[in-house]
């Protein structure tokens, strides 16, 4: 899944701390 794996396309400016795990910030 590129876009679970695609931190450049979900990280937010609001959640910076998130950029590691992106696909655990939905989940």
């Amino acid at each position: 899944m590129a876009l679970l794996f695609s931190p450049s396309l979900f990280d937010f400016p609001a959640l910076p701390h998130y950029h590691f795990p992106p696909t655990r910030k939905y989940v």
